[in-house]
């Protein structure tokens, strides 16, 4: 039986002799979960960069998660922002270390404690709780309300995270007027960085939306692009989670909660989301079906080299033809 917990060998300390449980999760990072990266190698840091997002595109009035040491406003913020009754990673109800604080605070024993998994799955909140913790090679960019990260495994040439940095979990827990905010909150965020990744790809498309279930705690809006051309892009469920009704985009998102008050799922409607992993793989662009992964990554790059081919022969003609 495999370990549940980080062997000790493994453990990674700070200069102080302190576990450092962030850099020692993500030298033991799962290498199927779904999370916000880059596909280049090089660190990049905000240091030196444009700001990529324009503060006053983000809203005014989004409401941010009360201080920890009020449980009343802290109850508070759920009511409004949250469907009763939902489980959180709030650990209120447990005899276990929120994490909602940052991991290198917790201490040698509640590390143990905590299964592997559990650790994993909610390094997105430890981002946002406090993000001079994100490493390097996925720190894009964030502000008093909002998170922006690389995947760290990319599932297309462009994948990034958006993310609110008050405590929901998930898509299926936003609910009335406050959930809706979270969520045009996040598009908001996501257009002004848009405008910045099409400036840069100019040969690609993008799409934004949320997991339904997600593998991840902590929720979490993807931009990512088209293409789908990525060595991280493995097995067919990682195509379906991003090509099927597994896939929400957040206009659904706001129309459900606008008609119903919530967006909150029953367990059969969630199992029959999670099938949709196991549908066969169709082509996003083309009526192709796609029965391994090595065809499916032989066909998306095609597509992806005939766009780019007739985009730049578009150019070239425009630019012969000169200004009328």
């Amino acid at each position: 039986m495999a370990n549940k917990y980080i062997d000790s060998k493994d453990v990674i300390r700070t200069q102080d002799g302190k576990i450092d449980l962030f850099q020692t999760i993500l030298a033991r990072k799962d290498p199927d979960a779904q999370i916000p990266v880059v596909s280049d190698p090089q660190p990049v840091t905000t240091a030196g960069r444009a700001n990529p997002i324009n503060s006053n595109n983000t809203p005014s009035t989004y409401a941010t998660e009360p201080s920890s040491s009020s449980s009343g406003s802290s109850q508070s913020w759920r009511a409004t922002h949250v469907a009763p009754g939902t489980t959180t990673t709030s650990a209120s109800a447990r005899n276990t270390p929120s994490p909602y604080a940052t991991y290198k605070d917790l201490s040698a024993s509640q590390a143990k404690s905590a299964p592997k998994k559990t650790l994993w799955s909610a390094v997105f909140v430890g981002y946002c709780n406090d993000p001079q913790t994100i490493p390097d090679n996925v720190r894009y960019w964030h502000d008093d309300d909002h998170v922006i990260i690389k995947d760290a495994y990319p599932k297309a040439k462009v994948h990034m995270l958006v993310m609110p940095r008050t405590p929901v979990d998930k898509v299926t827990e936003l609910v009335g007027e406050a959930g809706i905010r979270t969520v045009e909150g996040l598009v908001r965020v996501a257009a002004t960085l848009l405008t910045t990744l099409k400036a840069e790809n100019p040969y690609l498309e993008f799409k934004m939306g949320f997991h339904i279930v997600p593998s991840m705690s902590h929720l979490h809006l993807h931009v990512i692009s088209q293409d789908f051309c990525s060595p991280c892009l493995k097995k067919a469920l990682h195509w379906n989670s991003f090509n099927t009704g597994f896939f929400i985009p957040p206009d659904e998102v706001i129309r459900v909660i606008r008609e119903k008050g919530s967006f909150e799922k029953t367990a059969q409607e969630l199992s029959k989301y999670g099938s949709l992993k196991k549908v066969a793989m169709m082509c996003n662009q083309c009526p192709q079906e796609l029965r391994t992964i090595p065809m499916l990554t032989h066909h998306m790059n095609e597509h992806y080299v005939q766009k780019v081919k007739a985009l730049q022969k578009q150019e070239r003609l425009t630019a012969e033809q000169g200004p009328r």
